[in-house]
C-alpha cells in the first residue's frame, strides 16, 4: 500500500464552552464537534490519481485569543475498496481540550476541561470532481470544571447520538468549495463550516471560511481565511484563522492547523 496524502481543513475548529463533542472539529471532513471542534476529517481537495489508500488520519489543533485550546485526532476507514471510490465508511475520533469563561453566577473565571470521542458509520459518494458523505453513530464526552458553576449544565460524563454530513467540489479547474455540518444529542451541540478557495499554486487553495457552532451553553460565529493543500513530505497541511464572536467569551481571534496522511 502506498502512503498517500491529501488535506482539507474543514473541521472542527475549536473552542467552546462546555460541551459537546465537536468532533467535527476535526480538521475537516470533520469536523465534531462541539466544543468546537472541529471533529471531523478533511476533504479530498487534491488526491493524487494513483493514491489508492484505505485509511486517512487527520490531526487538528485549534486555539483562540480567549484561551481555548483543543486537539483532535480522526481516523476514516474504507469498509470495502478504497477511499477513492464510493462506499461504506467507518470513522473514529478523539478530542481533548480546555475552554475558559467568566461566570456571573460564581463571580470568577472558570476552566472547563473536556475529553470526547465518537464512533460512526456512513457512506461516501465519490465523483470525478466532488465527494459527499453522511455519518451516524454514538458519541461520548466527559467535562469537568475548575470550580462548580450552577449555570453550566454541560458537565459530567454522558453519551448520545451524533449525525454529520460533508461535501467537497471543484466547480472549476481553479476553485473549490467544501462544507461540513454535525449535530449531537449531547446538549444539543452543533457545528457547521463552509470554505471556498481559489488555486494559488498546484493543489493549493486560498479563500474565505465561515463557521457557526454551539450547544446548550454557548454560541460562536467565526469568519476568516484559509490556506489549504501545502505539503511537507508525506503530510499535507491546512491553516486558517480570523475573527470570532462568542456569547460567553466575547470577540477575539481564532486559528486552526490541520494535517492529513493516508495509507
Amino acid at each position: 500500500m502506498r502512503i498517500g496524502v491529501l488535506v482539507s481543513s474543514l473541521v472542527l475548529s475549536a473552542s467552546v464552552c462546555g460541551d459537546a463533542f465537536a468532533a467535527d472539529w476535526y480538521t475537516g471532513r470533520s469536523g465534531s464537534q462541539t466544543y468546537p471542534v472541529t471533529s471531523g476529517p478533511t476533504t479530498r481537495e487534491s488526491a493524487p490519481a494513483d493514491d489508492n489508500w484505505i485509511v486517512a488520519v487527520d490531526a487538528s489543533v485549534s486555539g483562540t485569543s480567549k484561551g481555548a485550546l483543543f486537539g483532535n485526532l480522526v481516523g476514516t476507514f474504507a469498509a470495502m475498496g478504497t477511499l477513492k471510490t464510493s462506499g461504506a465508511r467507518v470513522r473514529a475520533d478523539a478530542l481533548v481540550g480546555n475552554y475558559s469563561y467568566y461566570s456571573n453566577v460564581v463571580g470568577a473565571k472558570i476552566e472547563s476541561h473536556q475529553q470526547a470521542g465518537s464512533a460512526l458509520v456512513g457512506y461516501e459518494w465519490v465523483g470525478r470532481n466532488s465527494t459527499a458523505a453522511v455519518y451516524i453513530g454514538a458519541a461520548a464526552q466527559s467535562v469537568s470544571l475548575s470550580i462548580p458553576d450552577p449555570a453550566n449544565k454541560v458537565v459530567g460524563t454522558s453519551a448520545g447520538l451524533k449525525v454529520s454530513g460533508e461535501f467537497y467540489a471543484r466547480p472549476t479547474a481553479n476553485t473549490m468549495v467544501s462544507g461540513y455540518g454535525s449535530y449531537s444529542t449531547l446538549h444539543n451541540s452543533y457545528y457547521t463550516r463552509v470554505k471556498y478557495g481559489w488555486a494559488v499554486l498546484d493543489e493549493m487553495y486560498v479563500g474565505p471560511e465561515f463557521s457557526f457552532l454551539g450547544d446548550a451553553l454557548y454560541r460562536q460565529l467565526r469568519a476568516g481565511v484559509h490556506l489549504t493543500g501545502f505539503k511537507v513530505g508525506n503530510l499535507q497541511f491546512g491553516v486558517s484563522g480570523g475573527y470570532m464572536k462568542d456569547m460567553k467569551q466575547g470577540s477575539g481571534f481564532y486559528g486552526v492547523l490541520d494535517a492529513r496522511v493516508g495509507f
